[in-house]
């Protein structure tokens, strides 16, 4: 059946009605579709959530990485014993990045696997340990911790992290204690 013409238009043939057969056979094949999109899609990573640490300054920084090398939600943090570096040492800081996180998740937000390098003890303080630390520790001191952090054997960091928690810890028991109610 031939559709009359208007001025300017093309023929159109009308298409016969589906058949029930074709109707089913694209709903079986659209079905088939999604089921293996929605397994494939739960098996391959989508994205990375990563982090790193830096074993000689204790800061941060994390971001989301997507496919094709696209970096979101980038965040720098930076340390009070980076910042204290920046000023007092004429040579560039040497950072030695080391992984704290590297989760991979699918598109549904479940992770998939998780990895990371083994970053020192740094790690698990807090700031106002190294705020607290830099303000009452001569300046010679700290530079003689980024140098053990750098350089030292990983019993010399461990030693030196420890020496630096417990006089941190006390500066910061000292401080809450001088703090009026």
């Amino acid at each position: 059946m031939v559709e009359p013409a208007g001025a300017g238009q093309r023929l159109r043939r009308a298409r016969p009605p589906r058949s029930a057969k074709e109707m089913k056979q694209r709903a079986i094949i659209i079905i088939l579709a999604l089921v293996i999109f929605s397994i494939i899609s739960s098996i391959f990573p989508f994205y990375t959530l990563k982090a790193y640490h830096s074993d000689t300054t204790a800061s941060h920084k994390y971001w989301t990485q997507w496919p094709f090398g696209i970096k979101t939600n980038y965040i720098y943090g930076e340390s009070a014993f980076e910042a204290f570096l920046k000023e007092n040492i004429d040579e560039p800081i040497d950072y030695q990045w080391v992984s704290s996180r590297g989760t991979k998740k699918n598109i549904y937000g479940a992770v998939l696997v998780r990895a990371h390098g083994r970053p020192n003890g740094l790690l698990g303080y807090q700031s106002e340990f190294f705020d607290v630390w830099i303000e009452h520790t001569q300046e010679d001191q700290i530079i003689s911790f980024y140098e053990t952090l750098k350089n030292g054997t990983p019993e010399d960091v461990e030693l030196a992290i420890s020496g630096f928690f417990e006089q941190s810890n006390l500066l910061i028991n000292k401080h809450w204690q001088n703090q009026p109610e």
